[in-house]
């Protein structure tokens, strides 16, 4: 049985099956619970969902699952783990006043607030098609320089792939022109500060990205 929520309460969706990768989100939340003590976030895994968000299928039955949490306890911020975002459309879609968050889309806003010229680090070659489609429909393709991947293949609940590789593909888009760099996967943000300190540009975490902006919805929505 799903948590009901209270009005002021964020969820954020954990839309695989992954224990390994719940674990990493929840470390997330975790970080920044403690810069907010009194937000009150949950942590919920699809259990039913697949076990890595690689491909469109996945994308699909992750997105159902995310729609059917929402249409049972409609209240309350959500926030979908993924930065592919599965299902905030097709929630957006049937419920219009839902306040729901993705943190593709949160990061890429932050990144490209201001005009500001942006690069993705991306966890396989495939994603930048979805990364350019995204920047589209929000309106900001014109910032986005372009994805750099970190491996062949998508992450999986085991892979972890250290600093190294992020450097070097963080380098290759600042030498693009890139002012600012997301991390592509809503997992990864103990790499942020890191990473950030040694490129010398603002690394933007999309979970962070997303609980943040959701924090700053619900204190308005407590403040009204």
């Amino acid at each position: 049985m799903g948590t009901h929520l209270v009005h002021s309460e964020i969820l954020v969706i954990n839309p695989t099956s992954s224990p390994a990768i719940g674990h990493k989100v929840g470390a997330g939340v975790d970080d920044i619970g403690r810069k907010n003590p009194s937000a009150r976030i949950i942590v919920e895994t699809m259990t039913a969902g697949p076990a890595g968000i690689k491909t469109q299928q996945d994308i699909d039955d992750a997105a159902r699952l995310v729609l059917d949490r929402v249409r049972r306890h409609p209240d309350g911020i959500a926030v979908v783990a993924c930065f592919a975002d599965p299902g905030v459309a097709a929630v957006r879609g049937h419920f219009p006043a839902a306040r729901i968050l993705g943190c593709g889309e949160q990061a890429i806003r932050e990144a490209s607030r201001g005009g500001r010229r942006y690069g993705i680090l991306s966890l396989s070659p495939g994603a930048a098609v979805r990364h350019r489609l995204m920047a589209r429909i929000l309106g900001v393709e014109a910032c986005y320089l372009g994805s750099v991947p970190l491996s062949d293949n998508p992450m999986d609940a085991s892979w972890h792939p250290g600093i190294a590789p992020l450097l070097q593909s963080a380098a290759s888009l600042k030498t693009m022109g890139a002012a600012a760099i997301v991390i592509g996967c809503a997992g990864m943000g103990a790499f942020r500060d890191p990473l950030a300190r040694a490129i010398g540009l603002p690394v933007i975490d999309p979970l962070e990205s997303a609980v943040t902006q959701a924090l700053r919805i619900g204190n308005a929505t407590t403040a009204m």
